[in-house]
């Protein structure tokens, strides 16, 4: 018996196999260890772009909230102030305080008469004479009054007044005191009054004397707000049980809450806090209103906030929403698939390097037993395999390329019907599977060998719960265990899927909601954007426009009124020609519009593409004198089709066009103001495709 032959000794060539196997075995593990590594920071990276982009989805629907309200507040705010500034402007009251002032002998009794019944009016008409609240008292003892407007002298004493006249705090008497020294008009912050505890605010504006600038008196008027400026606070259409608007303002290294809170038990207006309050939101939004910020709010809840300063005042009004209601759902869900995807990750590293351990450690045995051993390793880090896979929650199984399955998971055995995953090996696709799914999975595995390269494909089932899944397909070499075949891994993207349509369901309510506000604003042209909207997807289809082209038409035709939101109602439904003022007002409302739309997050160029529907073709329009297809196709799109409505639609200093004129107009239009592919894709609709039966009968917009 050669040396080679006996029993226990290892010839040369078996101790190289053994030592290109340790090596090899160490390879695996420092790249497994690599990937591990590698597969840990992706998935935290992915994490934290999810959560991310569920608060900028959170961010786009708060700006939204607190334009709307900021710019309800500011106005209201505004007609306080104008009103007072015209009351202190009229002569009749510059006249009279000037005379009393002055001292003059006499009493002008049809002067004071008339002012008087100025101060009634002006009183009753903006809510500073309600009736009086309280018993009847002494004539000494001071009965409360809810609201009272008064014309003061220098002295501050009352020229004419209602009939009962609320006490100021005294900082306000302050106030009122600094007019005849900084001459200005000022709305106060609401405060509770001192005699009712309702809260109140209180309007005060000089009185310049008829003959010079020089204040010879004051008008002082108080009103509660309770009814008039706190229910502006409430937004539409937010169904959230935490969201909430708030009027805040700092004096000094305080924070002051001047509306009432949601989750504050004590009284109406009695909420001040330190800005140097750990997290505050209140606090930033004073410093730095506009700006999205998280931390906590007045009653230590981590919040998501936005904010707004109102014109006229140091007001900031502040809108938030709670963290944990707005992501609740996102966090679980992101929580779930990373805690999933760490711990099978971990899993396979574990049981990778246990492989690697035990294979390196039972090296130098017998010749004789060598192979014995190998076979019982083998099948020991099988069945190590088996049980490794069986923990994933994803399906995993092995086919060579006829689509004969040569290893299962238990999670692939439960989704192939519950048999057990030994049962399968042998069988084919089609049996576990079924016609459709197997030949999906049998194409893939087929373009995967040809290849060499690993493949990915993402499908959605057509059954009612619309179950998504991506698969992973990577090829396996022959070797002297294992015939050639592909590895292919099933994950279940159906909750990740569904999580994302529910935040773009978001975006698109939101984008329902502006629709809705600009058709409330605009009765007269209620239908114009749904019309433009019908006609631009139509032309779109029948351009083949898909994708992100597609779904920017859609949403851009039915946002380009946007900007009739900021503009005044007497503008809108002015029946005559505008003048250049309010041809400006238009122009910047439109502007402002586009800056609204720019806060939130649109997958395709939506804001851009308004923006360009005032270029033309041949470089004439504006605002940037794109030219030919430099201009966006949604932009080109929208432009001819807003012209065709617009044409086709009566208007108060016009009848409609007939569509045969529209078209006409359009064609003499192209390749000058409109594409000429728009145009020729519009007019075969109206001609072959029923557009003329149906968009006759449109109704005016």
């Amino acid at each position: 018996m050669s040396k080679t032959e006996m029993p226990g000794v290892f010839s040369p060539a078996d101790t190289n196999l053994d030592r290109k196997i340790v090596i090899r075995m160490g390879l695996l593990g420092l790249a497994t260890l690599a990937l591990a590594i590698a597969a840990v920071i992706g998935a935290l990276a992915w994490y934290k772009a999810e959560r991310e982009r569920a608060e900028r989805m959170w961010q786009d629907r708060l700006n939204i909230f607190a334009e709307t309200r900021a710019d309800a507040v500011s106005v209201w705010v505004s007609a306080q102030l104008n009103a007072f500034r015209a009351l202190s402007e009229n002569d009749s009251v510059r006249i009279y305080t000037q005379l009393t002032a002055e001292g003059t002998d006499g009493d002008p009794l049809a002067e004071r008469q008339y002012l008087e019944n100025l101060v009634l009016v002006f009183a009753g008409r903006e809510g500073f004479n309600p009736p009086t609240r309280g018993t009847s008292v002494s004539a000494n003892v001071p009965r409360p009054a809810v609201a009272g407007l008064a014309v003061l002298d220098r002295q501050l004493r009352p020229i004419v007044h209602t009939s009962a006249i609320p006490a100021l705090p005294d900082v306000l008497a302050e106030d009122v005191e600094s007019l005849f020294e900084q001459p200005r008009t000022i709305l106060s912050d609401p405060y509770p009054a001192p005699d009712t505890g309702l809260a109140s605010v209180t309007v005060m504006s000089p009185i310049a004397g008829a003959q010079n600038d020089r204040p010879v008196g004051v008008v002082v008027g108080t009103k509660p707000v309770s009814d008039e400026l706190f229910p502006l606070l409430r937004q539409p259409g937010d169904d959230t049980r935490t969201g909430e608007a708030i009027l805040v303002v700092r004096r000094g290294d305080a924070i002051t809450y001047l509306s009432p809170l949601k989750f504050e038990t004590a009284e109406v207006l009695s909420k001040t806090l330190s800005r140097t309050t750990p997290g505050l939101v209140a606090a930033r939004a004073t410093e730095q209103a506009g700006v999205f910020n998280t931390g906590k709010d007045y009653a230590g809840q981590d919040v998501l906030m936005t904010s707004r300063a109102i014109a006229g005042t140091d007001w900031v009004l502040m809108y938030k929403v709670g963290r944990e209601e707005a992501l609740a759902g996102t966090e679980a869900l992101l929580a779930r698939l990373l805690a999933g995807a760490l711990l099978a990750i971990a899993l396979l590293t574990t049981g990778v390097f246990a492989v690697w351990r035990h294979g390196a450690s039972r090296r130098a045995e017998r010749a004789s037993g060598m192979y014995q051993e190998l076979a019982e390793r083998f099948e020991h880090q099988a069945g190590f395999i088996r049980q490794l896979t069986d923990t994933l929650p994803n399906a995993v199984f092995i086919s060579n390329d006829g689509g004969v399955v040569r290893f299962a998971n238990r999670a692939f055995a439960r989704s192939a019907g519950g048999e057990d995953e030994e049962s399968l090996v042998g069988k084919n696709l089609n049996g576990v599977l079924g016609p459709h799914e197997a030949r999906a999975h049998t194409r893939a595995i087929e373009d995967t060998v040809e290849s060499g390269r690993k493949q990915e494909k993402i499908e959605r089932a057509d059954a009612p719960d619309g179950r998504v899944t991506r698969s992973h397909y990577l090829p396996l070499n022959e070797s002297r265990f294992t015939e050639a075949g592909v590895l292919v891994v099933q994950e279940d993207l159906t909750s990740l899927v569904q999580a994302q349509e529910r935040a773009q369901q978001v975006t698109d309510d939101v984008v329902a909601m502006l629709v809705s506000l600009v058709d409330q604003r605009d009765p007269n042209s209620t239908h114009h954007s749904q019309f433009v909207n019908e006609i631009a997807c139509a032309v779109a289809d029948e351009m083949n426009a898909t994708g992100i082209d597609r779904d920017t038409i859609d949403k851009a035709s039915r946002l380009m009124n946007i900007g009739k939101m900021f503009v005044p109602v007497d503008v809108l439904t002015k029946q005559s020609q505008l003048s250049d003022d309010e041809y400006a007002t238009v122009q910047q409302a439109v502007a402002r519009g586009y800056d609204l739309l720019s806060q939130i997050s649109f997958e395709g160029p939506v804001v851009e593409t308004l923006r360009q529907t005032r270029e033309k073709i041949d470089g004439s329009g504006q605002p940037d004198g794109l030219k030919g297809e430099d201009i966006l196709l949604p932009a080109r799109v929208i432009a001819a089709v807003n012209a065709f409505v617009a044409m086709i639609s009566t208007r108060s200093y016009r009848e409609a066009m007939t569509i045969d004129a529209a078209m006409q107009e359009l064609n003499s239009g192209a390749g000058i103001d409109f594409d000429r592919r728009v145009v020729a894709a519009l007019v075969n609709i109206v001609e072959n495709k029923g557009g003329r039966e149906r968009w006759t009968r449109q109704p005016a917009g």
